[in-house]
Formats: C-alpha cells, structure tokens, sequence
C-alpha cells in the first residue's frame, strides 16, 4: 500500500466538531468488507480524513488504533496539540 494513502469518511456537523477538535478522537463504523476502505484499514492505512457531511470542510489525522469489534471498525487517531 501506498504510504500516502488516505481513507476518508464523512461525518455529521453536530459530530465533526468534536472530532475536529479533538474532543472525540475516534469514529465508530459497521465494517463493509466489499468497502475498500475497510481493506485499506486491515492492510495497515494509517492515514485518515474526516469530511463533514455538507462537504464544507474536512481534515485529515494519523490513525494511532484499528480495532474490530462484534462487526464494527472502531477508528482512532492523535488529536492535533492544542495551544
């Protein structure tokens, strides 16, 4: 896999802030194996962006975890240091 390589999700405003901010450092996805995204993931992508729904904004975050659980991807990344 490309190093460079980015999976992207879309979030919903009343959520992307607190992701943005770091508030909420994860997401929580039901795992679709004909979804490359999720074969990415598997093979080791550690790089992650969250869109917000409107596609007004987006930013982009190194994933530091990749668990699944009970048919679920739970999606964590190092929140940006704050001032």
């Amino acid at each position: 896999m490309k190093a460079d390589y980015i999976v992207q999700f879309k979030s919903v405003p009343e959520i992307y802030s607190k992701e943005k901010s770091g508030a909420k450092s994860n997401t929580l996805r039901k795992i679709d194996m004909t979804d490359d995204r999720f074969k990415a993931l598997r093979r080791g992508c550690r790089n992650l962006r969250i869109i917000k729904s409107d596609l007004t904004e987006s930013f982009t975050r190194y994933i530091t975890d990749y668990t699944e659980w009970e048919g679920y991807a739970i999606i964590s990344w190092k929140p940006l240091e704050r001032d």
